[in-house]
């Protein structure tokens, strides 16, 4: 069967890796476990930012025109 996995090389720096090796022992995960966490939940994260943005700027652009920063300010995306 195929692996469902796939092996990444990555750089952190020194103070990261000690943080996540702490964090690690509390809760009794592995570094790849907290890796793939946090990176889906940032992935998450910015796809219904993404969604709530794109659906705020066709409201906005159906009842007029107004600046980015007002359109952050009225959907919350601040």
């Amino acid at each position: 069967m195929a692996r469902q996995t796939k092996i990444l090389s990555i750089s952190l720096p020194v103070g990261l890796t000690k943080a996540m090796d702490i964090l690690s022992k509390q809760t009794e995960q592995t570094r790849s476990e907290l890796v793939r966490s946090a990176l889906h939940e940032y992935i998450m994260d910015t796809a219904e930012d993404r969604e709530r943005f794109l659906e705020a700027y066709k409201t906005t652009r159906e009842e007029k025109t107004i600046s980015m920063e007002a359109l952050r300010k009225k959907y919350d995306l601040v």
